[in-house]
């Protein structure tokens, strides 16, 4: 592997890095987290109502849905 071709690759990896790194650190990322983890734990009783909460406040579609997905696996459908 040629050096220009390393150091395109090796930029390419620390931008990317960057911005996981970024989005890892924003209050949604980490809320959602969190109702991940509680729906894995198999404390399933409060996350509707947060979902709930995150709808209507336009949270991330996407984000959401995943959420609500998880959960429904989690606890044996929705």
């Amino acid at each position: 592997m040629n050096v220009v071709k390393a150091k395109e690759i090796a930029t390419s990896h620390i931008n990317v890095a960057f911005h996981v790194t970024q989005a890892m650190r924003s209050l949604d990322y980490i809320q959602v987290y969190s109702i991940e983890g509680t729906c894995i734990m198999g404390e399933t009783k409060e996350v509707p109502r947060q979902l709930e909460a995150k709808m209507t406040k336009r949270y991330n579609k996407m984000k959401v849905l995943q959420a609500m997905c998880l959960l429904s696996v989690t606890s044996g459908g929705l």
